[in-house]
């Protein structure tokens, strides 16, 4: 039994980068022995860190909308400005894509002292709805509209019936 514990030292601190340190031993006394020591290594290595793609959301013939990302698991007060080599956005879509859900991946992307995962998003592209406020048909689109009967869906009801006008 030592008379007087050791003391273990490191230049190191909490917020340090990720690296190796020289860890010291110093100090412990005991009277029938003689006591070297052997320096260890601290290893600090990188933090886990999430970054996510956010979901999006246009209708069809919309802008392709701003990409964001969002991170999870910093430390030390660090945020997404502190990364070294931001992630980049791919989306294969184009103006004339039709509606449904398409990846929104992330790649690449490095830090010294974060492991990083990518979680890719999805973009929504919904379906364009048109409200037609009022529709007017005048007699002649009427009568265009007849030899197109089974285009339009529709019944034509005669002048010179009571409820004149166009059923659906």
């Amino acid at each position: 039994v030592l008379s007087v514990l050791p003391t273990l030292s490191t230049e190191a601190t909490i917020t340090d980068a990720v690296g190796t340190y020289p860890i010291t031993v110093s100090g412990a006394e005991e009277a029938n022995y003689e006591i070297s020591y052997q320096e260890g290594v601290l290893s600090i290595t990188p933090a886990p860190l999430t970054i996510t793609a956010e979901d999006k959301y246009i209708e069809n013939g919309d802008e392709l909308p701003e990409f964001t990302m969002v991170a999870e698991g910093f430390r030390n007060n660090d945020t997404i400005t502190d990364i070294d080599v931001l992630p980049t956005f791919e989306c294969d879509i184009e103006a004339t894509t039709e509606s449904g859900n398409y990846p929104i991946v992330l790649v690449g992307g490095s830090d010294n002292n974060y492991e990083l995962t990518l979680v890719n998003g999805t973009l929504t592209v919904g379906e364009r709805i048109i409200l037609v406020e009022s529709l007017t048909l005048s007699k002649d689109v009427l009568k265009m509209g007849m030899g197109m009967q089974e285009q339009l869906d529709a019944i034509i009801v005669p002048e010179d019936a009571s409820n004149k006008g166009l059923l659906w």
